[in-house]
């Protein structure tokens, strides 16, 4: 069988390349992936509190005004 290579089925789910393309996407979601992904990291038995906290501050960041 032809099947894809593992490091070929993942390159496109690499956090930071995620990240950069939400920060292309728009200016302010680029700021709150990075806290969501260190705040998840940073707070690893308790992953869902990371996850708060990443989008309460997403959540600020859009209502901030342009």
């Amino acid at each position: 069988m032809n099947r894809p290579t593992r490091s070929q089925l993942f390159r496109h789910w690499l956090p930071f390349q995620v990240i950069k393309h939400a920060w292309k996407i728009r200016r302010h979601n680029g700021p709150a992936a990075l806290v969501t992904f260190f705040a998840a990291v940073g707070y690893a038995p308790y992953v869902d509190l990371g996850i708060v906290v990443g989008a309460g501050i997403a959540f600020v960041l859009y209502l901030q005004p342009p």
